[in-house]
């Protein structure tokens, strides 16, 4: 979260929401990853959706 906002200027309530149940290691090191290399906050916003998206099925 502290790197989206330092990345992009803000963090969405619902993405803190969403990553509070990822608790994979693994998981939070590609997403840091991917956030590190998109280039807009929609590309940084759908690498989470899509990282989250396994915990919340």
């Amino acid at each position: 979260m502290e790197f989206l906002e330092s990345r992009f200027g803000e963090c969405p309530a619902e993405v803190a929401t969403a990553l509070e149940g990822l608790a994979d290691l693994e998981k939070l090191r590609r997403l840091r990853r991917e956030v590190f290399k998109a280039g807009t906050l929609a590309e940084a916003l759908a690498a989470v959706a899509t990282a989250t998206a396994e915990v919340r099925a």
